[in-house]
């Protein structure tokens, strides 16, 4: 009986751990959000870039770390393939937003993700 209860009180304090880091990270963490533009909307502010263009990618970031960056990804919906775009690099504002641009043209559905890469991974963008 003194092992079930020391069991069932592991896996509720497992339990309680769990919840109190999900909600911190929720509330604290390194949230990275895209705001510009919204699922399924169509790219704006078109600007030359070589022979393409290039369109504005806006979002929020609660906490960038020192040395830390924002890194946009377009994701070829065809082939699967995830390209950086170091053209231009996003920037960081002081109110906790960021600005980046992505090349897009003549590739029909694309997907944008925005990642925040510490120094040690930016090499492989």
């Amino acid at each position: 009986m003194t092992l079930i209860i020391g069991i069932a009180g592991s896996i509720i304090a497992a339990v309680i751990i769990a919840l109190a880091l999900w909600i911190y990270r929720r509330w604290f963490g390194q949230q990275i959000k895209i705001t510009q533009p919204a699922d399924n909307e169509t790219l704006t502010d078109p600007r030359p870039l070589g022979s393409a263009h290039s369109f504005i990618v806006r979002g929020t970031l609660k906490h960038r770390p020192e040395g830390h960056r924002v890194w946009l990804l377009v994701k070829r919906e065809l082939t699967g393939k995830y390209w950086p775009q170091s053209f231009f690099m996003a920037e960081q504002r002081d109110d906790d937003t960021w600005t980046g641009r992505v090349s897009a043209v003549g590739q029909g559905r694309i997907t944008i993700v925005a990642v925040l890469a510490p120094p040690t991974s930016q090499d492989l963008f």
